[in-house]
This record gives C-alpha cells, sequence and structure tokens, in this order.
C-alpha cells in the first residue's frame, strides 16, 4: 500500500513539475517575442531616421543659392535640382547688429518683396512674396525684400528652410560678393 502510494505523489509531482516547465517556457517564449517586436520597431524607427538625414543631405547638396545687396534690395537667387519639389517656408535675414527678420507663412507678408521664378526655358514670372514657395526641379527663384537701413546695418547672412513630405532642412547661403 505504501508502494501505491508512493508512486500516485510521485505522479503528481512529476506533472506538477512539468506544468512548472512548460510555465516557464510560454513566459521565457513570451518574453522573447515581445523582445523581438522590440527590436523590430526600433529598426524600423533607425531606418526612418536614416532615411530622412539621407534625404536631407542630398536636398542640400542639390540645392544652391546665394545672396547679394543692391541698394536697399536684398536679392536671394535659388536654384534646384533636386529630384522633387521642394518648399521654401522661411526666409531668415541677420543683420551684424543682432536683429533679423524672419518670414514665414505665419507672419505678415512683407510689402516691398517680391518673387521672380525663372523657369529652364527662360521664362519668368513675377508675384509677391508670399510663403511657401514652390522650388521646382530645374528652376530658379529670386527673392526680392526691400532691407532699407539707411546704411546702419549690414547683412550678414541669410538662410532658408525648405521642406518636402518627410523632412525640413536649413540652407545657409552664400554671400554672392565673397
Amino acid at each position: 500500500m505504501k508502494a501505491s502510494r508512493r508512486r500516485s505523489r510521485d505522479g503528481i509531482s512529476s506533472v506538477i513539475g512539468v506544468a512548472a516547465l512548460i510555465l516557464v517556457f510560454i513566459v521565457i517564449v513570451s518574453f522573447l517575442i515581445a523582445l523581438f517586436y522590440r527590436l523590430t520597431e526600433f529598426a524600423q524607427h533607425a531606418s526612418a531616421v536614416i532615411r530622412s538625414r539621407a534625404e536631407g543631405e542630398a536636398i542640400l547638396k542639390s540645392v544652391s543659392g546665394w545672396w547679394a545687396v543692391n541698394n536697399s534690395n536684398l536679392i536671394i537667387n535659388t536654384t534646384s535640382r533636386y529630384s522633387q519639389a521642394l518648399l521654401v517656408t522661411t526666409i531668415t535675414v541677420l543683420f551684424n547688429d543682432a536683429s533679423k527678420i524672419v518670414v514665414s507663412q505665419y507672419n505678415e507678408t512683407l510689402r516691398d518683396a517680391y518673387v521672380v521664378l525663372k523657369k529652364p526655358g527662360g521664362e519668368a514670372m513675377k508675384s509677391p512674396l508670399k510663403l511657401p514657395i514652390a522650388l521646382s526641379p530645374g528652376h530658379t527663384t529670386l527673392i526680392i525684400i526691400n532691407i532699407s537701413t539707411n546704411g546702419s546695418k549690414e547683412v550678414l547672412t541669410a538662410t532658408l528652410t525648405l521642406s518636402n513630405p518627410s523632412t525640413l532642412v536649413t540652407l545657409s547661403l552664400r554671400n554672392r560678393n565673397e
């Protein structure tokens, strides 16, 4: 009789042990599945960041521009060779006295400012400055802003913020006279 009780206890403890091992196995598998899911999310996010940075660099390499001051007008010339249309969303002009002009779609359009868009065939269109401005592939855009300063300050630098649906970059323009 004692032998049958011992076998019965051994059988029950074996079943409990197997159930515990199965439970531990399920927990480990669940942990590994969650870990792989998080790693996949991280890899997708890292890939998106790398793709966005590469696109930003490609935009900066394919868009060129300069600025110059002619009398009281600031002339900004930008040419795009990027494969897609870009938007000029912000123009920032910094002066030597630390003052600045920031033109964007969120502030009022400057009164004495306009845009001349030159198409590859040489045709030109003139319109008042209102951002954003579409910068199509192969087109040259002249932005002319009246900055009458009475000689009291000079332009130090001008930058454009360019965007497309997935990237936002700032293009520092070179001074044409330097």
